[in-house]
């Protein structure tokens, strides 16, 4: 199976938010406050984007399967957002590449850290996170949001 990655393209913005939506309330039962977040957090994402700033699409057979961002935190610090493996193509690495990808272009922009906000019942990316060398740094411990509770996690990749 051959992944490619491309800059968003019409109709991937919606497609992210649409998905993001769909996924979180069948996995983990939130509401469709989550969905109008993500959709906040990616106009956002494009109104204050600079050069180093990525939205990638993964691809298979020209079909999206996943998403990715990272955009500048601080002149140090990246941030990692709108992670998504679509289900059916969860298990065959292409979270690991998509995160790779962007560990890559934060080291060659000579960022020192990269940082990413998760929630606690997110095991399967908690999983991921720690597996790639992300620490857990900061907990927001039960939380109230988008219909569930849950901690609130940062996690940091030290580059």
């Amino acid at each position: 199976m051959e992944i490619v990655f491309r800059a968003p393209v019409p109709g991937d913005m919606g497609w992210v938010i649409s998905m993001h939506g769909k996924i979180y309330a069948q996995d983990f039962q939130l509401t469709p406050q989550f969905e109008i977040d993500i959709a906040r957090k990616l106009v956002l994402f494009f109104d204050h984007s600079d050069d180093f700033d990525q939205l990638l699409i993964a691809l298979v057979n020209g079909d999206p399967v996943g998403s990715i961002a990272v955009s500048k935190k601080s002149a140090t610090t990246a941030f990692v957002n709108f992670v998504l493996v679509i289900h059916e193509f969860r298990g065959q690495g292409i979270a690991t590449k998509m995160i790779n990808k962007v560990i890559d272009h934060a080291r060659q922009n000579q960022f020192s850290k990269l940082r990413l906000e998760t929630y606690s019942c997110l095991r399967g990316a908690r999983y991921l996170y720690n597996k790639l060398g992300f620490q857990l740094v900061r907990r927001n411990l039960r939380i109230k949001k988008y219909g569930q509770v849950f901690d609130q996690e940062f996690w940091e990749l030290i580059l």
